[in-house]
């Protein structure tokens, strides 16, 4: 529901454009749905509420952070490999078989929920700039091995 109501105030789509649109919402079990449905009718012009399709289901309990956290798979990116603690050696296995690099650079990432997965473009910016600092040699001809950022 959010994201269509972004769509619409954007105001890049009329309202009467919209033919079809697949929305799946999730309401607390003492929600009145015929009233959303109501809503939804008045909002897009229609008719009645009746040419609104649409099904209801319960959601299942589940830990949802665990849900998530098991579609996130390590992150092969600029010769580092992206790890969150939750990762299994199974997990962790399968991307390296996959991308098929030596030496790459195994980093752990204190994240999940609420920090993310490595997937940011910012995240990529900044192995792009370690792997930068890192391939070069001091004054003193030594590699750079430590480094604040």
């Amino acid at each position: 529901h959010h994201a269509t109501d972004t769509s619409i105030t954007t105001n890049t789509v009329d309202k009467k454009d919209w033919k079809k649109s697949d929305v799946t919402a999730q309401f607390s079990s003492t929600m009145n749905i015929l009233s959303v449905i109501d809503g939804i009718s008045d909002y897009f012009e229609l008719e009645s509420a009746s040419k609104l399709e649409y099904s209801v289901a319960p959601v299942p309990e589940l830990d949802w952070i665990e849900h998530v956290q098991r579609s996130w798979k390590p992150i092969f990116a600029d010769g580092f490999l992206l790890t969150l603690p939750f990762h299994t050696e199974r997990d962790i296995r399968e991307v390296v078989e996959e991308v098929n690099v030596e030496n790459m650079i195994r980093i752990l990432l204190k994240g999940g929920a609420a920090f993310g997965c490595g997937e940011h473009p910012t995240t990529r910016l900044c192995l792009r700039y370690i792997r930068s600092v890192t391939s070069t040699v001091t004054p003193s001809n030594t590699p750079v091995t430590k480094f604040l950022d």
